[in-house]
């Protein structure tokens, strides 16, 4: 706990005792190597004085590393496309080598925009292109025709704890390099073609997030798994596609979930009302049926609210118009489409078999049967395509 004691010391109760604070009346810095005193109660309390400022305050530097507080709440244009053109010019200055990082050079007018994580993908993506510069010229010089073996690697890890933000700042660094690839090549592709390829890479999130995130007590967006995304750009710094490694995925959560949290946001959507035609609910035997009808989707006591309430994760059928969007972008088949839905309304009545009698001792040890009489026995067995001695040997 930091307080502040006669306005000149920063203490850390049980802690090192009383350490000198930042002047109080001095300018916040943007960039945490900057203040006078370099000390774990003074970050905290610079950290907390710029988030109660709000806006773009809760971006921090330290060095090369971006500190985001989550605001819990939208910031008006925050992450708009004139946000983004102001890094993309800022970024091009650098790159021109008009101005320097400190804001010196030819052209003084223009100050360096705060810290933002625009600001960190434009660097990386600069980054690259300055490698990519650097290998051409030295093949040029060796006189070396092909230049496909040409690399300039750059990472952006995106890390915190459950609720930071790493989904959603995730999202926003594809969204930035996707927007710079659009600059890049004008002449190469077609306009449309660009697009599809940008708007592929940037739709994988909405299926990533329907298949593999879920509500938790701190964050109604939580991805229960972890992603290696891969971008990769042309010689010329045009995106050409992207590849998606994934982690860990909290298997666990499909069987039962905490009370006040919820199972994956698949589940739901796919019994939200106006996700799915009459027809293919009664198709899928989920005519009637809500998210209160299926253990999967009811925790203890009905209590499935977290306490966050955000009304964007709440619309179930609008979460799944876009999830169809992304698939349709993406390349999924109607046919295909349909085998997924199939199969999470086949888990959906799986999770309501219940078990007959007790368990019963065999050469193998001990097994039970499954209760032919459970309601759901049959939609699971059809859904599944399995037959009832299979699923009960299982």
């Amino acid at each position: 706990k930091v307080i502040e004691i006669a306005r000149r010391h920063l203490s850390v109760a049980g802690g090192r005792g009383i350490q000198p604070a930042n002047p109080s009346d001095s300018d916040l810095p943007s960039d945490l190597t900057q203040l006078t005193h370099l000390h774990e109660p003074a970050v905290v309390d610079c950290l907390h004085r710029r988030y109660k400022m709000s806006g773009w305050k809760m971006y921090t530097s330290s060095g090369p590393i971006l500190i985001a507080i989550n605001p819990c709440q939208n910031v008006p244009g925050l992450y708009d496309e004139n946000a983004m053109r102001m890094y993309w010019r800022w970024g091009e200055r650098l790159a021109n080598g008009v101005l320097s990082s400190s804001g010196s050079g030819a052209d003084i007018s223009t100050e360096a925009p705060p810290p933002h994580v625009f600001g960190v993908a434009d660097s990386a993506y600069r980054g690259m292109m300055r490698g990519l510069d650097f290998s051409r010229n030295s093949l040029e010089e060796e006189k070396k025709e092909d230049i496909s073996d040409i690399v300039a690697n750059q990472s952006v890890l995106v890390s915190g704890e459950s609720g930071a933000g790493k989904t959603v700042t995730t999202k926003y660094i594809m969204q930035y390099l996707a927007a710079l690839s659009k600059k890049v090549d004008s002449d190469h592709i077609t306009g449309s073609e660009k697009s599809s390829i940008e708007q592929r890479v940037l739709q994988s999130n909405a299926i990533l997030e329907a298949f593999g995130n879920a509500r938790t007590l701190r964050n109604d967006n939580s991805s229960r798994f972890g992603k290696f995304i891969e971008l990769r750009f042309s010689d010329r710094g045009r995106l050409m596609g992207a590849s998606i490694d994934t982690y860990l995925l909290e298997k666990a959560r499909i069987v039962g979930h905490t009370c006040g949290e919820r199972t994956y946001h698949i589940f739901y959507e796919v019994l939200a009302r106006g996700s799915l035609t009459e027809t293919e609910r009664k198709k899928f035997f989920i005519s009637n049926s809500a998210a209160s009808d299926f253990a999967i989707t009811t925790s203890e006591k009905g209590k499935d609210k977290s306490k966050l309430l955000h009304n964007a994760y709440e619309d179930h059928a609008a979460m799944f118009q876009e999830l169809k969007t992304a698939m349709n972008t993406i390349g999924f088949s109607r046919a295909d489409q349909m085998e997924i839905y199939r199969a999470i309304c086949g888990l959906l009545h799986l999770s309501n078999l219940t078990l007959q009698g007790a368990f019963l001792e065999t050469n193998d040890g001990e097994e039970c049967m499954l209760n032919p009489d459970c309601l759901s026995l049959g939609p699971a067995l059809s859904l599944l395509g399995v037959s009832y001695e299979a699923l009960n040997a299982a």
